[in-house]
């Protein structure tokens, strides 16, 4: 590989879960390079960052409580899944019961739009919320429509007897609901001062939900003139759709409210994903932040043997350092209100990402075992980009480990599994909770990354 995309921050190889070499293809790394703008031999000059001196706060007491996603905290009283009213009942038990935190799955919001995406690492926005958590009954001015509402609750709650989510059904009734209480109490007390702290960014985030309600939730297919925040013409739609752009304002402020309720009952632990959505406000939003022709993904491993492609877009690390990281930061902010502490996905992200360049794939090409221990591999559809030049970050997420393809690794990855289980704990398809590392005995070099979701 070239010494110019080393330069750029390309790695020019990593270890495969096999322990093979893996070399970064010509093809991959031009890919890479040009999505990163790449015209000059070196990337441009960046201040360096200035850290704060303060120490970091002291660790909070030890003490045991849930991981849970919300969305399957159902109780007869749900709409059909889990909500901000359901989360309170649970944090009150688990009070009663000693616990004394509850880790909640991302709570970013989704498109309003169907089919309604179901999975929370994959949200519109990592800053704003997913309103379909809103507990109905408790938003101010539902008594004054209860007749109305009484037909869609007994509907949705209908969906509890199911064991699968109803999303869409979910989402239709909600909305119905929601929208009757909007037009019987547009103004509650406190909106207008919150809306105003919350500055351009919810006023945006509002406008685009108003738009994807008309135009559909890919922004990229929309009219060229409303694909960009900035242009006139969307701030002239926004001035024709400002009862939808009110009414997305409102549902935030619900939920922000119905939030803090919950956090009160207990100390909460948000998730803040490892990004977003191509088709959603975030992308939307920071577009010319982003490396075109990417996507976010892992190589294979001893797990996922075809690797994973998340489709996510990546930052343009680049580029978000002449931002300042304002995107990550701000994500960080947002998951920390109400929150006594985040959870960070992907915590490798920070130093480095795997890229996916559009038309390839994850995988690398398939060889028997013989020839695998003879040689290592030279032709791959993907890179790991990694952070240069002492920046606070290369991008918001990731997870590629330069190590982690050595054979010792994948056998202390498999001990770690069985470890798991002889602990009792429930292994989903996503996630390892509550396990302290120190009970583990994983042998003096615990690392994050094992605790992840990737393995």
């Amino acid at each position: 590989m070239s010494d110019r995309a080393t330069r750029w921050g390309v790695l020019p190889r990593y270890f495969s879960y096999r322990g093979d070499v893996v070399e970064t293809s010509p093809a991959t790394e031009e890919a890479i390079l040009a999505a990163m703008g790449a015209s000059g031999e070196r990337p441009p000059r960046a201040r360096p960052f200035k850290l704060p001196q303060d120490s970091c706060a002291p660790p909070p007491d030890r003490g045991w409580g849930w991981a849970v996603q919300l969305y399957a905290v159902r109780s007869r009283d749900s709409w059909g899944i889990g909500d901000l009213a359901d989360l309170r009942r649970l944090a009150r038990w688990t009070k009663r019961e000693g616990g004394s935190l509850i880790l909640l799955n991302p709570l970013g919001a989704q498109n309003p739009t169907l089919p309604y995406e179901a999975t929370p690492y994959f949200a519109s926005s990592r800053r704003f919320r997913n309103t379909i958590y809103l507990r109905v009954e408790e938003i101010e001015g539902a008594e004054s429509c209860a007749e109305a509402l009484g037909p869609l609750r007994a509907r949705a709650q209908q969906l509890n007897e199911a064991r699968l989510i109803d999303y869409d059904e979910v989402f239709r009734l909600k909305s119905q609901a929601l929208e009757l209480i909007f037009k019987a109490m547009p103004e509650p007390r406190g909106l207008a001062g919150w809306a105003s702290g919350k500055g351009h960014p919810l006023r945006d985030f509002a406008t685009f939900n108003a738009l994807a309600e008309v135009h559909g939730a890919a922004w990229r297919t929309w009219p060229s003139s409303l694909q960009h925040p900035q242009t006139e013409e969307v701030a002239r739609r926004r001035a024709e759709l400002s009862d939808r752009v009110a009414f997305h304002t409102w549902l935030q402020f619900h939920f922000d409210r119905q939030l803090a309720r919950a956090a009160r009952e207990i100390d909460l632990i948000n998730d803040m994903p490892i990004g977003f959505a191509p088709d959603g406000f975030d992308a939307w939003r920071w577009q010319d932040l982003l490396a075109p022709g990417m996507r976010i993904g892992v190589p294979p491993d001893e797990f996922f043997t075809d690797g994973q492609d998340w489709g996510l877009p990546p930052f343009d690390p680049w580029k978000l350092r002449r931002a300042n990281f304002e995107p990550f930061i701000e994500a960080v902010r947002s998951a920390s209100v109400h929150a006594a502490g985040i959870r960070l996905d992907h915590v490798m992200g920070l130093f480095r990402l795997f890229w996916i360049p559009d038309g390839a794939t994850a995988t690398v090409e398939a060889e028997d075992e013989r020839r695998r221990g003879e040689r290592a591999h030279h032709q791959r559809d993907a890179a790991v980009l990694e952070e240069v030049g002492g920046g606070l970050v290369a991008a918001a997420g990731g997870v590629e480990i330069a190590d982690a393809g050595r054979r010792e690794d994948a056998k202390r990855v498999h001990a770690f599994r069985r470890k798991i289980d002889a602990a009792g704990a429930r292994r989903g398809g996503d996630e390892i909770n509550l396990l302290p590392c120190d009970e583990l005995e994983m042998g003096g070099r615990e690392r994050v990354e094992e605790l992840g979701h990737d393995g």
